[in-house]
């Protein structure tokens, strides 16, 4: 979502035991192409005179989102070295662009992750059922939403904030406790804020950073081409 928008999720839902793999590894982030509420917001700022939710409901891209996410798979194919899990948001604005910019090319691991949600501000931060995304999503057999429950989004108003921060430090956990050493995740704006410390993604943006005990940009990282070289 637009930066005023920030989304608000979630019951802190937690992930079940995943293989431990500790150390420095890689990480991707992307954000989704343009949504129908991004553009909503860009003529309607949150928290103005008189705004009103529009009802977008786990907003889609738009066709110029679509553009764009198609525009940024040559970026993402083209960092080196390449993922060897991507995980994506199962908001359907995240699948979307996962599917554009990292689907027509890549063959590893995908893991649909609700620990990568947005924080739910409008109704464009609600999800939907694991059935109704396997049905919009019948084409893609990479993604799988078998692990999914029912509801895995916040249903009680605004996440609070601090409930949201504890998810995103899981969420950090969950990747470095990973046995892969490069991942590349599709997610949004407030997620990737809250993750990176502050860093204003625009739609479509994919940084890399080195996670270790904290996340460092890649190309501030002492120790890049040892992780490069690690990750190959």
């Amino acid at each position: 979502m637009a930066s005023q928008q920030k989304a608000s999720q979630a019951q802190a839902i937690r992930a079940p035991s995943r293989p431990a793999g500790g150390g420095s590894k890689i990480i991707r982030l992307m954000r989704h192409g343009t949504t129908e509420m991004n553009e909503y917001l860009r003529q309607r700022p949150y928290g103005s005179p008189g705004f009103k939710d529009p009802g977008y409901y786990d907003t889609r891209l738009t066709e110029s989102g679509k553009e764009g996410a198609k525009k940024a798979e040559a970026v993402a194919k083209s960092a080196d070295p390449k993922p060897d899990l991507l995980v994506i948001s199962p908001l359907t604005r995240a699948l979307q662009t996962a599917a554009l910019a990292f689907l027509p090319w890549y063959s590893g691991k995908v893991i649909v992750e609700p620990l990568a949600r947005e924080r739910v501000w409008l109704s464009s931060d609600t999800g939907r059922s694991p059935d109704l995304l396997a049905q919009d999503f019948k084409d893609y057999p990479q993604l799988s939403f078998e692990g999914l429950p029912d509801v895995w989004w916040y249903t009680d108003g605004l996440e609070p904030e601090e409930a949201f921060q504890e998810r995103v430090k899981e969420f950090r956990q969950w990747l470095l406790q990973r046995p892969e050493t490069c991942i590349a995740v599709v997610a949004h704006w407030g997620l990737i804020y809250e993750l990176t410390g502050g860093v204003d993604f625009a739609n479509c943006e994919l940084r890399s950073y080195a996670l270790s005990s904290s996340l460092i940009p890649l190309d501030e990282c002492p120790t890049v081409k040892q992780l490069r070289s690690h990750a190959r």
